[in-house]
C-alpha cells in the first residue's frame, strides 16, 4: 500500500476512500497489529464517522443549503433525525422550507414523514391549505391510515380530534380522495362532505366501487341519519345509478324532507 502511494503515476496511487476501505476490511495491517483491538477501533471510528455525518446532516438542514429531495431521500432511508433532535426544533426547520419553496408535491411528501408524530395536526393544518390536486395520492393513502381519531395512537381532547378527522378529511376530498373518506369516516359531518363532493366532481371507476358501497350502506344501516340520507341519494342521481337507492322506502320515511327528495 505504501509503495502505491509513492508511486510516480498518480493512476496507480489509491484514493483516500480505498485507503479507508482497505483498512476497514482488514486487507491492510501491519505485522504485529493487535486483530481484536485493531478491530475495535475501526467500529469504534465508523460509529464516530456516522455520527459526524448526521451532525453535517443537520447543519445542512438547518442553513437551508440541502434540497428537499436530499431532506426525502435522507428521511426515507433513515427515519427522522430524533435522536439527533428535538421534535420540535425538526420541524421549525421543515416549517422554514415550506415557507421558501412551491414545489407542493415535494413539501407534502416531506410534511408525510410527521403523520406519527404529535405534529399530525399541524402537518394536516399546513396540507389542507395547498392548492387542490396538488397532494400525489401516495401521500393522500397514507394520511388516511389516521383517520378517523381511532386509528390515531397519540389522543387529544375529543373536539381536537374531531376536527383533526374532519381537516383529513377535507384534504382528501380536495385531492380526489372523497371515497376513501367513505369508507372509513365515522361522523356524519365527514360523510355528509365527502358525498357532496362526489355529487359535485364526479369519481374515477377505480374509486366507483367504494362509493356505491357506501351509498348502499347508508340506507341499510338504522343508526344512519337523515341528512346522510338525503346527501347519499344526491350522490347517486348524479353518478347515474338511481337503482341502488331504495325509493319505496323513502318515500315513505317520516321524515317530509326524505320524502321531497325521494319524490324529486
Amino acid at each position: 500500500l505504501i509503495t502505491r502511494c509513492w508511486d510516480r503515476n498518480p493512476e496507480v496511487r489509491p484514493t483516500f476512500n480505498e485507503i479507508v476501505n482497505l483498512f476497514e476490511s482488514m486487507r491492510v495491517m501491519f505485522d504485529g497489529t493487535d486483530v481484536a483491538e485493531f478491530k475495535k477501533y475501526i467500529e469504534k471510528l465508523n460509529k464516530t464517522t456516522k455520527d459526524d455525518e448526521k451532525k453535517v446532516k443537520l447543519n445542512k438542514m438547518k442553513a437551508g443549503t440541502m434540497s428537499l429531495r436530499e431532506i426525502i431521500d435522507d428521511f426515507s432511508t433513515n427515519g427522522l433525525p430524533s435522536s439527533e433532535i428535538s421534535l420540535d426544533e425538526l420541524w421549525n426547520i421543515i416549517t422554514d422550507f415550506i415557507e421558501r419553496s412551491n414545489d407542493r408535491v415535494k413539501l407534502a411528501i416531506l410534511l408525510s414523514f410527521f403523520f406519527e408524530t404529535s405534529k399530525l395536526p399541524d402537518a394536516v393544518k399546513i396540507l389542507r391549505n395547498f392548492p387542490r390536486n396538488s397532494i400525489p395520492y401516495r401521500v393522500i393513502d397514507k394520511l388516511i391510515n389516521f383517520f378517523p381519531s381511532n386509528k390515531r395512537q397519540k389522543k387529544n381532547d375529543k373536539e381536537e380530534e374531531f376536527n383533526i378527522d374532519t381537516s383529513i378529511a377535507v384534504v382528501c376530498c380536495r385531492n380526489n380522495a372523497a371515497p376513501l373518506v367513505l369508507s372509513n369516516a365515522t361522523n356524519e359531518r365527514d360523510i355528509i362532505l365527502a358525498f357532496e363532493v362526489i355529487s359535485a366532481e364526479d369519481v374515477s371507476l377505480d374509486m366507483k366501487k367504494l362509493v356505491v358501497e357506501s351509498i348502499t350502506q347508508s340506507f341499510h344501516k338504522n343508526e344512519t341519519g337523515d341528512n346522510v340520507k338525503i346527501s347519499a341519494m344526491r350522490c347517486a342521481l348524479a353518478l347515474k345509478i338511481p337503482e341502488i337507492v331504495p325509493i319505496d322506502n323513502l318515500i315513505n320515511s317520516d321524515n317530509l324532507l326524505i320524502r321531497n327528495h325521494a319524490y324529486a
